[in-house]
């Protein structure tokens, strides 16, 4: 890290107007649907402002809902 050959970049995180507008965009893109208000709050406060971590929690979050609803729709199909 302390090298000629490394710069630090400084990030300033996310406004929660900036973070909603990208979460929701990810959101209309992916065919997710509308998110609550608490939903984006919970986003910035869980991440610190930090987009690349929201995404990643948001991606994380409807990806295991998705896999949990196909699963119950397998898991129904093998009781015919």
């Amino acid at each position: 890290l302390y090298s000629n050959l490394v710069q630090i970049l400084t990030i300033q995180p996310a406004t929660k107007a900036k973070m909603k507008k990208c979460l929701q965009s990810i959101a209309k893109t992916e065919g997710i649907g509308t998110l609550s208000s608490d939903f984006f709050e919970e986003m910035h406060l869980s991440s610190g402002g930090d987009m690349r971590h929201a995404v990643l929690a948001m991606q994380f979050r409807f990806s295991s809902k998705n896999a949990r609803q196909q699963q119950s729709g397998k898991d129904s199909t093998k009781r015919d």
